[in-house]
């Protein structure tokens, strides 16, 4: 199949001058859109810049959907909702020093590039790159961890990854709904047998199946003494009902009732947490535009 986007790439790539980054950057954006799994992963990065340039202004153009996973987050200054349409996107990258992409989306290389932001870093994968002034190439045959591709771009932008980590900060507020809401004084595994579901795909023989989840939170009871917490949102009713129908021991059913970071705050005080891709669907909604 001919291959029509590294084409156009290719064709655009010779247009766009490579510049290294020479001086601090005072306004940095963060672009990573969808979806929360991997905004997520992406806070590797976020966390590999603020320590590079911790008097920086950082912020974050992420999409409605995801937006929970890194509003709050310590290491960045602002959470910007991204506009629905390519000329919203432009506009809201435009005014920034550098521009930080770790996507492998065309859209978004292109929309970097009109932006008129003097240095864009970004992933280059099969000539998507084309609009970044500093690429971080590819290797297909290099299989990694996303977080570790995430941070290539910072390789490429010449600073130091070692030790980043991927991290989610529920807030002082989640932590507090958490403890007033439930009784954690007893050990507690969290279960999320949705998932599956981001905009633009679902994907749902991504889940684990739900006998097994079944299975899995009998065992818990059983032979570790755990009490079986259900997390999932507004969308899972059908899949979490059917864990419990299969199950034979008792379970707290949280399905619908937490956002993203009382999520976080439960999942931290647990002894275990097991999940599908993606994580819990909160955002009620319609779907933002994935943009890949």
């Amino acid at each position: 199949m001919l291959d029509w986007i590294g084409l156009a790439g290719r064709a655009i790539r010779p247009f766009v001058r490579p510049k290294a980054l020479r001086t601090t950057p005072n306004r940095v954006l963060l672009v990573k859109l969808c979806c929360i799994g991997d905004v997520v992963l992406a806070t590797a990065l976020l966390d590999c810049l603020r320590r590079a340039w911790p008097e920086a202004t950082i912020d974050w153009l992420v999409g409605a959907w995801s937006m929970e996973a890194v509003q709050g987050h310590p290491a960045l200054d602002r959470a910007i909702e991204a506009a629905p349409h390519l000329h919203g996107l432009i506009r809201q990258m435009a005014g920034y020093d550098l521009l930080v992409v770790p996507d492998r989306s065309p859209l978004l290389s292109l929309a970097a590039w009109r932006s008129g932001a003097p240095h864009r870093a970004g992933l280059d994968s099969a000539g998507r790159g084309f609009g970044y002034t500093i690429r971080a190439p590819i290797d297909p045959d290099n299989v990694c961890h996303e977080a570790d591709l995430y941070l290539e771009v910072g390789r490429a932008l010449g600073l130091e990854v070692e030790g980043c980590q991927v991290r989610f900060e529920p807030s002082a507020a989640h932590v507090e709904r958490i403890a007033n809401k439930l009784d954690l004084s007893r050990p507690y595994v969290v279960l999320h047998p949705g998932g599956g579901d981001n905009p633009g795909m679902a994907m749902p023989l991504k889940r684990w199946p739900a006998r097994r989840f079944a299975a899995l939170a009998e065992r818990c009871v059983t032979h570790l003494g755990l009490r079986v917490m259900i997390v999932g949102g507004p969308g899972d009713g059908p899949v979490t009902a059917e864990v419990l129908r299969a199950m034979r021991v008792p379970a707290i059913d949280l399905t619908g009732q937490l956002n993203l970071g009382e999520v976080g705050a439960l999942a931290r005080g647990a002894r275990l947490y097991i999940g599908n891709d993606t994580g819990s669907r909160t955002w009620r909604s319609p779907p933002a535009r994935a943009w890949s």
